[in-house]
């Protein structure tokens, strides 16, 4: 195998596939990433067998079509460190050979049919599409609810719930729960859904990231999603387990106090509550909501904090009092702009309280106690 390639597209490329690829793979093969040279088309492979990424390349010029093996650290810092623009690569024997301008490496390698054969899922499942903006947007505004380390359920990444024209994205850690709904530019044949792991949502992310104004297509089979945004295709392991009645939390609370803020200032002022909190091994801060006011409030054995926050709107009548972990409010609130306006909705002190943003986002936080 010989190949000319752009080092700098080359590199973008090869760091999508070395975030999928192992620090210590179970397989010595899956610390390699393979370049599969045909003809026409170049293509870069990683996997830690429960996730895979395909990536077409461009900008590699093929003189003898083959594969070969790249070993990820080794190759990584030579195309992190050189300067030149293009880089040629073939195979002498047992080793890759790259050389630049003024540098020459020679590096071990190995066997590429050792590297797990990408199974490409298409056609298998359910498909459908969506715009990787509103994907990626929804993905940030649920994922970090969920919670990997739980055996309980399947609380471990993100549930993808598609019912007729929309894709509900929910995760969950039993204390917290958040939903974010987007519409579908093509819906499944049939309403399906499955959990994806944390790790495969925050890989589906990055890939997103790249190509905000193009679209997604997404196919869901037994045990895998599939998912393809420009140059990528990426396939993710489901995971097992039964996700919990997340329409039933939504609804079992009422939300008679509802008062407006802006994303930053709240978020501000929830910083500003909390440095009583430094040190401290509680995360509790009274939220209360009176005359149109929010009021925040943290104790710890030797601190404490209050800061008030004026509100967009309020209901002068109508009053609220409720302590919460004050990082799960501030989680949600780093997903969006300072000048977002959201709505608090509350009841008692032993309720749960809910922030929406009218459009597709709801968040759940239980409260910490119910003695006020």
């Amino acid at each position: 195998m010989k190949a000319t390639l752009h080092r700098e597209s080359f590199l973008a490329a090869f760091g999508q596939a070395q975030a999928v690829a192992p620090t210590k793979g179970p397989k010595p093969a899956l610390n390699y990433i393979l370049l599969d040279c045909g003809a026409d088309k170049a293509y870069l492979h990683a996997s830690d067998t429960e996730q895979s990424l395909r990536i077409e390349l461009t900008g590699v010029e093929v003189d003898a079509p083959g594969k070969i093996m790249l070993p990820i650290a080794l190759v990584g810092s030579v195309l992190r460190e050189s300067s030149d623009e293009a880089l040629k690569l073939n195979v002498e024997k047992t080793n890759l050979r790259i050389r630049g301008q003024s540098s020459d490496y020679k590096l071990a390698t190995m066997d590429p049919e050792e590297f797990p054969v990408f199974e490409d899922s298409k056609g298998e499942g359910q498909a459908a599409q969506s715009s990787a903006a509103g994907l990626l947007t929804g993905l940030k505004r649920t994922v970090f609810a969920c919670d990997p380390t739980s055996s309980r359920y399947a609380l471990g990444g993100v549930l993808f719930q598609f019912a007729k024209n929309d894709l509900n994205l929910v995760a969950t850690d039993g204390s917290r729960l958040s939903k974010y709904t987007l519409q579908l530019d093509e819906s499944p044949e049939k309403n399906t859904e499955a959990v994806v792991p944390e790790k495969s949502v925050k890989t589906l992310q990055r890939l997103l990231a790249g190509f905000p104004d193009g679209g997604v297509d997404l196919l869901l089979t037994a045990n895998w999603l599939r998912a393809e945004v420009g140059p990528y295709v990426f396939r993710g392991r489901l995971l097992e387990g039964r996700f919990p009645n997340w329409k039933a939390v939504i609804d079992g609370f009422a939300d008679d106090v509802q008062v407006q803020f802006l994303a930053g200032p709240l978020h501000q002022s929830i910083r500003q509550a909390a440095i009583a909190l430094i040190g401290s091994e509680t995360s509790a801060m009274d939220f209360r909501i009176d005359e149109g006011q929010l009021t925040l409030v943290s104790k710890s054995e030797s601190s404490t904090s209050e800061v008030e926050l004026p509100l967009v709107a309020a209901a002068k009548d109508r009053k609220l009092d409720v302590s919460l972990n004050h990082r799960y409010v501030t989680d949600a609130l780093k997903t969006f702009d300072d000048e977002q306006q959201l709505t608090f909705c509350g009841h008692d002190s032993a309720s749960a309280v809910k922030i929406i943003d009218g459009n597709g986002f709801l968040y759940v936080a239980m409260p910490l106690n119910t003695e006020k």
